[in-house]
């Protein structure tokens, strides 16, 4: 068998915030079996051309505000390619079958379309960006990038970061235990203004440690305690070693004698290893400082952009939280408390976002593969659901908990995990980084919650709740201060339906305190919780869906929707199931899967193409708006909406055959029995009271239910509306 063609990583020599983070793709693609390797566009240049280029940069070098004019006076480099090295190259690629392009700089887009015209190949490319705004080489060939899928390590517009690249296998460096140390650097190429701040900077106690091009390196005056680093000379991000690769750019440090010492070698990033050990960097807002400064957790002083999208990139890191203008950081009187302070938020970012290497650069799966390792689970779950209590504030009638047929009204006490269980076995997942979501009940009525947030965000990871919301306003203010990563608010529709539900006044209580959080994110420059609407569509308020979205609902406040149909069984389901649990479990009792009985018939008086219609028109205003849109289930056409309402589970478009959540996700419910699906909560598979969560993920009974799910759902799976919004694992063949 042929083996597969590696994938392709584009990157540039314009700027090395383009050509390092391809370097550490390939790394991290190479680390999880992915065979890749960066081609560099100015690689294919005439030896006159990557001479005019070298003179234009040392040039930039010298005048900042040259090298600004020339950012926003981009060209396109391909007149000055050489066609027949390009032609080799395509050959090259045709002959092992590339298919696969991960792009860094948009220079390279007219390249791909050449290729792709030429052969007839149907390819798969991602652009990544490196800066929270378009980049001048994707600018210039806008049209191109119809073509391909954006990949965007920090979103400027929503001040999120959805992925993050790993930079070597070093954890962050604890924040006492660094160099009283200051990078001080000008990007890659050693742009800026940074050498003017140095006198200043001499009068302070922090060590300098300043990056300079080689024809600066004279300028430098240092004290003892500095060091000054410097780009091998004469080297080009266009050249390969002697095996024929790109590799990192080899730094030298001058040593007191005068002499210039190599630093780390090929393989390694040696600029990050003494970022990671130093209080800040000091430069301009340049992509690849932005990934430096988040895998190390080491803040960035910043200063001026080179670019718009280097602005936007500082507008981004200072509204996380991540960093601090100069003049600002010179008015506290250089505070290092203040650093310290941007060093802790920079700690709960880097766990959260994707890996983005494990997101791009892959092949797809062939149908019907595996979307998750159903063979084997991981040591601990990647996602870990708390109950924290069953006690709520509000009876809604659709709750399969609370209401009308809620499976908790004939509890003789509620129950709520004690505080010490709880911080134990957060404790016990924070190695493995997994997802956190709290879940009642209501959750805000939990007296300790604030603990229990501290222990989680302090420890790197993500967490998300549910809340109906009554008790935002009271709680905004520590919200804030004490974030989750997301809060999913549910409201019903506008407020006479909403409250029909719900219960009088509770709309306006809602309301109040979104738009108090909001404000007060606002105030403190925070993008912290962000904050979602959960909508339950049900026969009286499917009407109003378009209404209450796109007509009352300030859309600006929120960074994620959700619109979901109920979950539900048939009877027949429930029967099934209870006798699968009897057989395979011993469980007698099903209170919790009856509590999700309802006749199909129900639904009838839903106008389904109504629905779908108000579905897609608040899906595209979200899209507008980059905001994340979520629907369950996640095809939205009349003919599976119906199928869902009717329960016809094998007309479902998001039917599958099989569901990896059991792989993936513990639940412990607030009686510390453990499952693994929000579904599943009769089906105990352990207790926390008398075992660790870790003995109970890798015990018999989590194995023989694993056992039954390879080879078949569950009775009641098919009728769960999260499986049809993407808990699927594999796609099931369709007749």
């Amino acid at each position: 068998m042929k083996p597969a063609a590696p994938v392709t990583i584009l990157a540039s020599a314009a700027g090395l915030g383009v050509y390092i983070p391809a370097i550490i793709m390939r790394q991290g693609l190479a680390s999880e079996g992915v065979a890749a390797d960066v081609e560099v566009v100015e690689s294919y240049l005439s030896p006159e051309k990557q001479r005019a280029l070298m003179a234009s940069r040392a040039a930039q070098q010298q005048n900042f505000a040259l090298a600004k004019i020339a950012n926003r006076m981009a060209r396109d480099v391909t007149d000055g390619l050489d066609p027949p090295r390009v032609d080799r190259l395509f050959d090259s690629w045709a002959e092992q079958g590339r298919r696969r392009f991960v792009v860094w700089s948009g220079f390279w887009l007219p390249l791909i379309e050449a290729y792709r015209s030429r052969y007839g190949f149907e390819l798969r490319i991602d652009h990544c960006h490196i800066d929270a705004d378009v980049s001048a080489s994707f600018r210039l060939h806008a049209p191109l990038t119809q073509q391909g899928r954006d990949v965007w390590l920090w979103n400027g517009r929503r001040k999120e970061l959805p992925y993050r690249i790993a930079v070597g296998e070093a954890d962050a460096e604890p924040y006492a235990a660094r160099d009283h140390a200051l990078v001080v650097h000008g990007g890659g190429w050693g742009l800026g203004d940074y050498l003017e701040t140095l006198p200043e900077l001499a009068h302070t106690e922090y060590a300098l440690h300043v990056v300079v091009s080689g024809q600066n390196a004279g300028q430098v005056r240092r004290r003892a305690m500095d060091r000054v680093f410097a780009l091998r000379p004469q080297w080009e991000a266009w050249m390969r070693d002697e095996a024929g690769r790109h590799v990192f750019p080899p730094m030298l440090e001058f040593s007191p004698s005068g002499a210039w010492i190599p630093l780390g070698d090929p393989d390694r990033h040696a600029m990050h290893d003494v970022i990671r050990r130093s209080k800040a960097i000091l430069s301009k807002p340049g992509g690849c400082t932005l990934i430096d400064s988040l895998a190390s957790a080491t803040p960035i002083v910043l200063l001026d952009a080179y670019s718009a999208s280097e602005a936007r990139n500082a507008e981004t890191w200072q509204y996380l939280g991540y960093g601090i203008a100069f003049d600002d950081w010179r008015k506290s009187g250089f505070s290092e408390d203040m650093l310290e302070s941007l060093h802790r938020k920079l700690m709960r970012a880097r766990g959260g976002g994707n890996r983005l290497h494990s997101r791009v650069g892959r092949r797809d799966p062939p149908p019907g593969a595996p979307c998750v390792n159903l063979l084997s689970a991981p040591e601990m779950p990647s996602w870990v659901v708390i109950q924290l209590l069953e006690k709520c504030n509000l009876r809604c009638r659709m709750c399969y908990e609370w209401g009308e047929t809620g499976a908790y009204h004939g509890l003789a006490k509620t129950a709520m995990l004690d505080l010490k269980t709880v911080l134990r076995t957060v404790r016990e997942c924070l190695p493995s980084k997994p997802t956190f979501e709290f879940f009642g009940g209501e959750p805000m009525l939990y007296p300790n919650i604030w603990e229990v947030i501290d222990l989680i965000r302090e420890g790197g990871c993500d967490l998300a709740f549910p809340t109906n919301g009554t008790l935002l306003e009271r709680h905004a203010e520590r919200l804030v201060r004490s974030p989750p990563t997301r809060l999913w608010v549910s409201i019903d529709g506008p407020e006479e339906i909403n409250d029909a539900q719900r219960g009088v006044g509770v709309f306006q209580r809602v309301m109040r305190g979104l738009t108090k959080l909001d404000a007060l994110r606002k105030a403190r420059g925070s993008a912290y919780p962000k904050l979602g609407i959960t909508y339950v569509v049900t026969p009286d308020n499917y009407h109003c869906v378009a209404d209450f979205f796109l007509g009352q609902l300030d859309l600006s406040m929120l960074e994620c929707v959700s619109i979901e149909l109920q979950s539900y069984l048939t009877r027949d389901q429930l029967y099934d199931y209870m006798q699968y649990l009897e057989k395979g479990f011993g469980v007698a009792s099903a209170r919790d899967a009856r509590s999700y009985v309802r006749n199909p018939a129900s639904f009838e008086a839903i106008d389904i193409d109504l629905l779908v219609r108000q579905m897609r028109s608040v899906a595209q205003a979200c899209a507008d708006r980059d905001i994340l849109f979520h629907s369950q289930p996640r095809t939205l056409t009349e003919e599976n909406l119906r199928s869902y309402l009717t329960a016809d589970w094998a007309g479902m478009a998001d039917r599958r055959s099989r569901c990896g959540v059991p792989w993936l996700s513990a639940e412990i419910s607030a009686r510390g029995e453990v499952t693994t699906c929000h579904t599943f909560y009769d089906l105990s598979l352990g207790n926390i009271h008398e075992k660790s969560l870790s003995e109970i993920w890798k015990g018999e009974r989590v194995q023989r239910l694993r056992n039954h799910l390879r080879e078949r759902l569950l009775p009641i799976c098919t009728a769960c509306c999260r499986y049809y919004g993407g808990a699927g694992a594999m796609p099931s063949p369709r007749t």
